[in-house]
């Protein structure tokens, strides 16, 4: 039996041994010694058995690499000299049966000493089955495929349910009757209606607050004059203070209202309507009136938001009207614009009833004029 140890540096020794049983080690009293520090005493026992041979790790807690595997502690294994055993240190040990010498290419040193891994149990020729030592393989698992064929089917399933109640929907639209299909067909044009009604509205605040223009209309002697400011005036004051009155402007009407004025001609008009003028009632009303909060929108408004006074003013060329309240003492407290084109945008069959019933506290007046009363900003 010859074996043969290659170093890392590329050392080679050879040994010829006649025996069956080979101890490779560290030890003196080895057949086989390897003088390094990391290789045991007793190290690697070897065998020959019918032309046969077998390697074992008799180490305590060192180890042999045979084909890229640790070799057992408690069993012996087949070598092959295709297959390489390696050692600590980077020991390369070859072993076969020829007595013959033979040369030995000296072993390059290399960083990387990994080197493809043999099969060593599929030897052709070889029928010592009850030797070998039966080992199990991991087959790789396909994870991949269940996962895609997984989502493949989450797919399809949602997309038979989703035609499914698609289909069912469709069925339940088409077997409403005619009339309710109707009915629905009126409410979202109503809706879309009332929709662009409230954009057109937002859109004809001016957003001004014009103070010069009020100080210059309250000191002005030519409110009220005779042509279109006089007609103007007619209609909107019954009793015009002195301090009251509308200038046209181009295409714009300015009117300046006095805040408790107005009040006292609410009540009367309410008093009259219910038939009621007793000095209490108009009291308390007058009380209740001032306290509102959307008292000042309504005194800007009322007389202005008739359809035929706006439709009189637009035929005239007057687009907007800007409305200015003021107290006693003339202080500003509201000014206001009302586009002229608004008559076109609503219907108010009921309109008298509306701004005369005060005592219902301006609630349809909240509810149905106010948003066309836009409050110009400081």
């Amino acid at each position: 039996m010859k074996i043969t140890v290659i170093s890392e540096t590329g050392e080679v020794q050879q040994h010829y041994i006649d025996k069956n049983i080979v101890i490779l080690g560290r030890g003196q009293d080895c057949d086989v010694t390897v003088d390094s520090g990391h290789i045991s005493r007793e190290h690697l026992k070897i065998r020959v058995e019918d032309e046969c041979i077998f390697i074992q790790d008799i180490t305590l807690s060192n180890w042999v690499f045979y084909n890229e595997d640790k070799l057992g502690k408690t069993h012996e294994t087949a070598y092959y000299d295709f297959a390489l055993l390696k050692l600590p240190s980077n020991y390369e040990v070859k072993i076969s049966l020829s007595h013959e010498e033979e040369e030995v290419e000296k072993k390059e040193p290399t960083k990387s000493n990994t080197q493809q891994k043999l099969d060593i149990y599929n030897v052709p020729g070889d029928n010592s089955q009850e030797i070998r030592i039966k080992r199990t393989r991991k087959k790789p698992k396909k994870l991949n495929e269940y996962i895609v064929v997984g989502f493949v089917l989450i797919i399809v399933i949602f997309a038979f349910f989703f035609v499914r109640e698609d289909a069912n929907n469709k069925q339940i639209v088409n077997d409403k009757p005619q009339n309710e299909r109707v009915r629905s067909s009126k409410k979202a044009k109503r809706r879309a209606k009332n929709r662009t009604r409230k954009k057109i509205i937002s859109k004809k605040s001016t957003g001004k607050f014009d103070t010069t223009k009020f100080e210059e209309m309250l000191n002005s002697t030519a409110k009220c004059k005779p042509g279109m400011s006089a007609q103007v005036c007619k209609r909107i004051f019954s009793n015009r203070r002195k301090s009251e009155g509308a200038i046209v402007e181009g295409a714009t009407l300015y009117v300046l209202k006095e805040f408790m004025s107005r009040i006292r001609d609410l009540q009367v008009v309410n008093s009259q309507s219910r038939n009621n003028s007793s000095s209490r009632r108009r009291k308390q009303l007058n009380l209740s009136l001032l306290q509102h909060t959307d008292i000042i929108p309504f005194i800007a408004g009322a007389d202005i938001l008739k359809p035929s006074f706006l439709k009189a003013i637009e035929n005239n060329n007057i687009n907007n009207v800007v409305v200015f309240v003021f107290d006693v003492n003339k202080n500003l407290k509201g000014q206001f614009s009302i586009d002229s084109s608004m008559y076109r945008r609503f219907d108010v069959e009921d309109y008298d009833a509306i701004y005369t019933d005060i005592s219902k506290g301006l609630t349809q007046f909240k509810r149905r004029l106010k948003k066309y009363v836009v409050e110009d900003k400081q």
